[in-house]
């Protein structure tokens, strides 16, 4: 799945069609949350990982060329 939607994403980079899906964001950080009580996320919405790792925000996880984590699906 993870790939599949790297695949999307990059499908639409440098696109005057399409535009870059990377930065597109809909919806909020919570399930089911009824309209105007969770706020939009955007690229500073943080995400936790708890035990895991360390928090980082939807910008730095959007590209996973750049960042910490600098992968490639071939």
């Amino acid at each position: 799945m993870d790939r599949q939607w790297a695949a999307w994403q990059a499908a639409g980079d440098n696109s005057p069609l399409i535009g870059n899906r990377r930065s597109l964001y809909n919806g909020t950080s919570t399930t089911y949350s009824p309209f105007g009580v969770t706020p939009e996320v955007n690229e500073n919405t943080v995400i936790t990982f708890g035990p895991l790792g360390e928090s980082i925000t939807l910008g730095e996880a959007k590209d996973p060329m750049a960042g910490r984590y600098c992968y490639r699906y071939e």
